[in-house]
């Protein structure tokens, strides 16, 4: 237990410092290793949605080792009992001991016959889940990934994953105030999925959810890998999330973080800049940030247009300082240089640009 939860207190507290540098990404959550979900699919004897009980620990003086057992509400790969008793050795560092009561996906292996199961991946026991989406009638699983996909999409709008309790704050529809990285792990989750697994189901999300459920989706929808037509899906979604991102609720401020990493990665189309350019007026500056780190590695007359007219006069400094980036990379008309030199000579190269801008930008 020691190792697993340091992990996660290192995870929280590297995020921390990223949200509140307002560029949280991918480094917020490098101490844990990725979740694989094709790998756990494939090394799995046994992938059940279902709730853990009581823990016992192998002993009073240690928490290396954590005994439970799983109500099992639903089979999705192999075949068990209604309870599951599991053993999890989480002395390593980097693996995760598993909550009481805690309801979700569980991936695991039997190591012998005889022997309870263990984890197939000490780091991702389990994936969070919705308790409805496994209770609703259904057929035999014939397959195994797209009902996982399914049971952790469901889990991004169901407000009944929220769990009880003083320290988590009653924001249902918001979903920034639970345990966030299990959000964080879904979607990274659902990203090692095929388009054609996973892009209905988000897409219905980002239709209808709540608007935090509906960032996360786009996180995902984003930056899928897979069939050629996820390059089309990417309009469809910057359309759905334009005007949510106008204004965003300051309670999701880590959710919009992460949302606005996925973008600066995947967005660098032309046809993004008219969605992109809208976002540099958004009153929230990592979506500002966001949207001018993207525009200037777009290098059309359009892009350069909305740097100049509208980024490089900005309040916040990061937002000047990427107009400056792409007005250098796009028009050749300066040298593209590092933030630290930009800051140590901001106001000669801010007016120069300016400058630029007047006599060339109409």
């Amino acid at each position: 237990m020691i190792g697993g939860e340091l992990s996660r207190c290192l995870r929280f507290g590297l995020a921390c410092v990223a949200v509140g540098l307002g560029w949280a990404g991918p480094a917020a959550a490098t101490w844990v290793r990725a979740v694989d979900l094709p790998g756990l699919l494939a090394a799995s004897d046994l992938i059940v949605a279902g709730r853990a009980g009581t823990t016992v620990w192998a002993d009073s003086t240690t928490t290396d080792v954590e005994s439970f057992a799983i109500t099992v509400d639903r089979v999705l790969k192999g075949s068990g009992d209604a309870k599951i008793s599991v053993q999890l050795d989480v002395s390593d560092p980097g693996s995760a001991a598993v909550g009481e009561g805690r309801y979700g996906l569980f991936f695991l292996r039997l190591p012998a016959a005889g022997q309870p199961y263990v984890a197939a991946d000490p780091a991702h026991p389990m994936l969070a889940a919705s308790a409805g989406w496994a209770e609703r009638p259904v057929a035999a699983v014939a397959d195994p990934a797209g009902a996982v996909a399914e049971a952790l999409v469901g889990a991004l709008v169901d407000p009944a994953l929220l769990p009880a309790g003083p320290a988590v704050a009653a924001d249902a529809a918001g979903r920034d105030s639970y345990d966030r990285y299990a959000y964080e792990e879904i979607v990274e989750a659902l990203r090692g999925l095929t388009a054609e697994t996973i892009e209905a189901p988000l897409l219905n999300v980002l239709a209808s959810g709540p608007t935090g459920a509906r960032f996360w989706a786009a996180n995902c929808l984003l930056s899928v890998s897979g069939e050629a037509d996820v390059d089309d899906i990417q309009p469809h979604v910057l359309a759905a999330l334009v005007p949510l991102l106008l204004d965003p609720d300051p309670r999701l401020a880590f959710t919009v973080s992460m949302l606005g990493h996925a973008m600066r990665v995947n967005l660098r189309s032309p046809r993004d800049v008219a969605a992109l350019t809208t976002l540099l007026r958004s009153h929230d500056v990592v979506m500002r940030r966001t949207a001018a780190s993207a525009l200037s590695d777009i290098p059309t007359r359009e892009a350069i247009s909305a740097l100049g007219h509208i980024a490089l006069s900005d309040d916040d400094r990061d937002v000047r300082y990427f107009a400056v980036l792409g007005l250098a990379v796009g028009t050749g008309a300066g040298n593209a240089i590092a933030k630290r030199l930009y800051e140590q000579d901001e106001p000669a190269m801010t007016a120069f640009w300016r400058g630029w801008v007047a006599a060339n930008l109409k």
